[in-house]
């Protein structure tokens, strides 16, 4: 039987074969490969968005950037960055580099270099001292396995930097290695919260030592490893496999007794020979007490454990985006805390039932049955040459509970707000007026983090009418005043501010919004008393 003939989309363009190495990326590819979801499918590619300097005396001289790729052709296929290395191998090291002068490499990797690739740029960089690499990546590759773990260490040991993707940095790549058509990068869902949850599982990989692993350092410190085949000896000494998966990024010896680094001797004590015999091989003694007189410095082991990648400190991971914002304000704290909680604690609902409505948003001057805080927000957005956009939707506080065997800390509405429209709004391109009506007004901590919101973003106004106010102790009358000089407005809200709320963001089923007895008289009452306290200061 005849095959079916294939028929194109109408208007479908076929999209030519990318070579190495590539200027721009497709924004589909940059889409589909650059997402930080921690398991995802079908991204079997590796990428490399790459940026070339030169620094000679501390003045930095860009020269090329572009993005590589996996070679699948004519032979064995190549990881990308192998195809880098043999490129720049080619394009700069074979010329002349000026006395004094190094090259600064950037890569923003799709994946984190496998065990294999990170071996050869480990020894290409061991054998370049005049060049400086710095591997941010969106995902880590296979980071759950030993080989892997220490590959990354071998990297961090060859002096690289490590880090990973935040959101600023997609977006840098976005506008300057994507054939984007001049279209804004959009934020994802989770975008965020992926970004922490990379981060620190990067930084307990670079940071992986436990109390064993310091006895084995200072046994071989103290005991007088040979300079070569330290493994081997401290293996005899101790019989302990522990430091083989620390030593070799494939874990037990295979008999070769190869390591990926060579290892370097540790410094002579000039007290060993003497008091060598009162110290001995007693590991339990050295872990619980260590003596004092022994006791080697980080500045004498700290080479040797950096070497091995079994420093404790994490000192190779580090977050420096090129001159641009890395944290918001009140995002670090805030972001960090929701991180680990469910999706939907982060999304906004639609509408409130009308009783939920009704219970919490009553402005009654004494509420003590009142808990929670409910917020409803718009959100009006301006950007040059096009139309305006709004966004709507209720949050409400997040108590106290437990994920996954963990207590996790409670989290006000106003902080749910500003982490969701910071990561899935917010761009320095527009200008935002955002307005509140809670049901309760914020308290002196969530003031402040406010107050820090908009002064990191001066492109956001903010208008705040509260139900009730929040009164427990002084400090909470000074955050609606530290709010006001901020530039926010705070006001309390009036009936007809019930009404608007009553009928765009209450699931109202077409029913008329009902005035309660006392509604107009509280008001006034509580619009006094907001003027006193912010008269105050």
């Amino acid at each position: 039987m005849a095959r079916k003939k294939f028929s194109r989309k109408e208007g479908y363009i076929p999209k030519p074969w990318p070579r190495n190495p590539m200027e721009k990326l497709y924004a589909d590819y940059f889409n589909f490969h650059f997402t930080n979801w921690p398991t995802p499918k079908g991204r079997n590619g590796c990428y490399i968005c790459y940026e070339v300097e030169r620094r000679l005396h501390n003045s930095p001289i860009s020269l090329v950037r572009g993005v590589f790729e996996n070679e699948f052709y004519p032979k064995e296929p190549v990881h990308a960055e192998l195809c880098f290395l043999n490129w720049f191998k080619e394009e700069f090291l074979e010329k002349t580099l000026e006395p004094g002068g190094i090259y600064c490499v950037t890569w923003y990797t799709s994946w984190s270099p496998c065990v294999e690739c990170a071996r050869q740029v480990a020894e290409f960089l061991n054998t370049h001292k005049y060049v400086r690499l710095r591997i941010v990546s969106c995902r880590l590759y296979y980071s759950n396995k030993p080989e892997h773990q220490q590959g990354l260490r071998n990297l961090a040991g060859a002096e690289a930097t490590l880090a990973v993707m935040s959101p600023e940095d997609f977006q840098y790549c976005w506008d300057n290695f994507v054939d984007n058509r001049e279209r804004d990068f959009t934020y994802w869902r989770g975008i965020r919260r992926n970004y922490y949850g990379l981060y620190e599982r990067l930084r307990d990989i670079l940071s992986q030592v436990n109390a064993e692993a310091d006895t084995l350092a200072r046994i071989c410190w103290l005991e007088g490893a040979p300079a070569e085949g330290t493994a081997e000896w401290l293996h005899r000494k101790t019989r302990h496999t522990l430091l083989w998966k620390l030593l070799s990024p494939v874990g037990l010896p295979d008999g070769s007794h190869q390591h990926p680094l060579p290892l370097l001797p540790l410094p002579a004590h000039p007290g060993r020979a003497q008091e060598a015999g009162q110290v001995g091989l007693n590991q339990r003694r050295l872990t619980a007490q260590g003596p004092p007189t022994l006791q080697p410095t980080q500045e004498e082991v700290g080479p040797q454990l950096r070497r091995l990648g079994v420093l404790r400190q994490g000192t190779f991971l580090k977050q420096e985006p090129l001159s641009r914002k890395t944290e918001p304000g009140l995002g670090t704290t805030t972001s960090r805390e929701t991180a680990c909680q469910e999706d939907d604690i982060m999304e906004p609902w639609p509408s409130l039932p009308p009783k939920t409505y009704l219970f919490n948003f009553r402005n009654l001057r004494e509420a003590p049955d009142r808990n929670s805080t409910y917020l409803c927000f718009e959100v009006e957005e301006e950007q040059p040459d096009s139309p305006e956009s709004c966004y709507w939707g209720v949050f409400r506080n997040q108590p106290s509970h437990l994920q996954h065997a963990y207590l996790e800390e409670p989290l006000h509405a106003e902080e749910c707000f500003l982490s969701w429209f910071y990561d899935t709004i917010l761009s320095p391109r527009a200008d935002y007026h955002v307005t509140w009506y809670i049901s309760w007004s914020p308290c002196f901590e969530c003031a402040e983090k406010v107050v820090n919101f908009l002064e990191e973003h001066e492109n956001v106004s903010l208008s705040i009418s509260a139900s009730r106010l929040y009164i427990h102790d002084h400090k909470d009358e000074q955050g609606l005043r530290h709010l006001r000089r901020a530039g926010a407005q705070v006001a309390v809200m009036s009936p007809e501010d019930f009404q608007y709320c009553w009928d765009n963001f209450v699931d109202n089923r077409e029913r008329d919004f009902t005035y309660w007895r006392g509604i107009r008289r509280n008001y006034y009452g509580l619009h006094e008393r907001l003027r006193d306290i912010l008269s105050r200061g």
